[in-house]
């Protein structure tokens, strides 16, 4: 506990001061990669758009299923309703797995409802994983204008490459590595 504790105030400690320095960083990193080569700043700029852009379309499904999921634990009568709820958003970070974890918590605290209500919020979250397949890379699409195809290909290629980890960083890598793709093809037009 004392050092999970410790790990987390030191990574919130250095998260305000990245977040306060950030310019900085940036400038330095920015810098580097132009005595690399003049073209790099351009790419890292470029990515750095499309990874906020996608961080947003993260945070705004994080959102609706925060309140989806609010909704079905309160119908069903769950006593940690959001709680559950949040461990859904939160683990939207890592797509599908995240969520089939906090599913699973949610199914496992809710033996001691009523079996009606327990089969009820069961087949609920088979249609929401169903939804997820739907949802997510619909909302990524708008935002981050990633095809829906893409998003989920992104996806299952970092699970398979790299496991949980890869699952997280899928859609940010696809996101890069198009970026650097698109700018590649106009520099060896020009």
């Amino acid at each position: 506990t004392i050092s999970v504790l410790t790990r987390t105030i030191l990574t919130f400690i250095i998260s305000i001061y990245m977040c306060y320095g950030w310019e900085n960083i940036a400038g330095r990193i920015y810098q580097i990669a132009f005595n690399i080569k003049h073209t790099y700043p351009i790419y890292l700029h470029n990515i750095s758009h499309e990874i906020g852009d996608y961080i947003s379309s993260l945070i705004i499904l994080m959102v609706i299923k925060f309140i989806e999921y609010s909704i079905l634990y309160i119908l069903i009568g769950h006593c940690d309703w959001m709680i559950i709820a949040i461990l859904y958003s939160i683990g939207l970070i890592v797509p599908y797995l995240g969520g089939t974890l906090a599913n699973t918590i949610g199914i496992l605290t809710s033996l001691t409802l009523p079996i009606n209500k327990v089969i009820i919020l069961v087949i609920a979250i088979i249609l929401s994983n169903i939804d997820a397949y739907v949802t997510g890379p619909m909302v990524h699409s708008h935002n981050v204008k990633i095809p829906p195809l893409w998003a989920l290909f992104a996806i299952l290629a970092g699970g398979t490459l790299a496991g949980p980890v890869g699952i997280m960083l899928g859609i940010p890598v696809y996101l890069a590595l198009r970026v650097i793709v698109h700018y590649e093809e106009i520099v060896t037009t020009e």
